[in-house]
């Protein structure tokens, strides 16, 4: 996320919001927002006046992308210019570091216990 904005912004807060294993991530019910499995949104600090396009235009580069959306720009005296944004993204996002042991689980026939399985 850092290498995407320009020299000298620095990300200052972070936040993911995601789906968990039981229970999936809500959708937009707004028409040009796209499906997504988390939403992220950071506050980045800028030196002098940001040129919010090209730092859109950097984060579409991210596995996952979806879309993106300046919610505030605001000038703090002492660190330079606050900036807010709202970034979506979907399931390209993921490493699939599992994917080979998921796949030799299947071919085993290896899966989840069920609850009668476990006694419970």
């Amino acid at each position: 996320m850092q290498a995407s904005l320009p020299a000298g912004v620095t990300l200052d807060v972070f936040n993911i919001e995601s789906a968990s294993i039981l229970t999936p991530y809500p959708q937009s019910d707004i028409p040009l927002e796209g499906p997504r499995i988390a939403t992220l949104t950071f506050t980045a600090i800028s030196p002098g006046l940001p040129e919010i396009p090209a730092w859109l235009d950097g984060l579409s580069d991210l596995p996952g992308f979806v879309d993106a959306v300046p919610n505030s720009v605001e000038l703090d005296e002492q660190r330079g210019y606050t900036v807010n944004i709202t970034m979506h993204i979907d399931a390209e996002a993921y490493s699939n570091r599992m994917k080979d042991e998921a796949e030799r689980a299947t071919e085993l026939g290896i899966g989840a216990p069920t609850g009668e399985e476990t006694g419970k």
